[in-house]
């Protein structure tokens, strides 16, 4: 039977913190799609302001619907660049989240609402500067997350 992933608990700062980390490939899968298609949609361009504003070739109507199809593959993949959390730490003083452009330190005071729907494939961690997105199948020991995670914004959600 396969073994689940556990959680790390480490120590930053003398502080103890939970830390719920994804996959690594999963990870990378998603580096790699998002910059295959921040690629394509780059060479469309480029090779749009070619044709157009050097060799003077006047717009086709066939290039409408490339450009459309290729924003709708930018659309799948930019919600998990921007909002959906690779890397979680909880500490006593507050949460550290990473996504794969960014990573922000956040009050457990800042905590806005978190939503866990059991219908969804994503719990919903809104604060004041930004949403996350936690990942059911993902992240390891979900339940965990969310139950330490409720456990520290019971207070202040109210």
């Amino acid at each position: 039977m396969k073994k689940k992933k556990e959680f790390k608990v480490v120590s930053v700062g003398g502080e103890a913190a939970l830390e719920f980390t994804r996959a690594r490939w999963k990870h990378y899968l998603r580096w790699l799609v998002f910059c295959v298609a921040i690629l394509l949609y780059l060479m469309l361009m480029l090779s749009s302001y070619n044709s157009h504003f050097i060799l003077h070739k006047g717009f086709i109507p066939q290039e409408f619907i490339v450009y459309i199809l290729s924003t709708f593959m930018l659309v799948p993949v930019m919600p998990q660049v921007f909002f959906e959390v690779d890397h979680i730490r909880l500490h006593d003083t507050g949460i550290e989240i990473q996504n794969l452009v960014m990573k922000r330190h956040e009050k457990w005071e800042d905590v806005v609402q978190f939503a866990d729907p059991k219908y969804l494939k994503f719990a919903m961690l809104r604060t004041k500067g930004f949403i996350y997105f936690l990942n059911r199948r993902d992240l390891p020991q979900f339940d965990k997350l969310v139950e330490r995670i409720k456990e520290k914004t019971i207070k202040q959600i109210k």
